[in-house]
């Protein structure tokens, strides 16, 4: 847990940073499929993780995560990869396509376990 408190107080601390360029609707949209995708990947880990015979492979949250690790963990990464984007408008789109893309495909995977 003190793993993800510090990435809480990294995300709090780059979020503070100067002014960003707008979010036009594409970037919106893109920003809603990568919560999305990030959202099934979560739940399905959460799900395949009631399985004894199923374990994680994330080195920070450890093979079996609580329910609520996973939860703050989920809503970490989410905070930090949006925050992210929202700073660096160059790699914006690509970024949350490629990361929506990846957390649906985790999904995926986790939902046929």
């Amino acid at each position: 847990m003190k793993k993800i408190i510090a990435l809480f107080t990294l995300i709090i601390i780059f979020s503070s940073c100067g002014p960003t360029k707008p979010w036009t609707r594409w970037d919106k949209a893109c920003g809603a499929f990568y919560a999305m995708g990030h959202g099934a990947d979560i739940a399905s880990t959460e799900k395949a993780l009631d399985n004894p015979n199923n374990y994680e492979m994330n080195p920070i949250l450890g093979k079996h995560p609580t329910d609520t690790e996973i939860a703050v963990w989920g809503v970490a990464t989410t905070m930090g990869v949006l925050i992210v984007a929202d700073r660096i408008p160059q790699i914006r789109k690509p970024l949350l396509f490629i990361l929506g893309t990846l957390g649906f495909g985790l999904g995926y995977h986790n939902s046929q376990l």
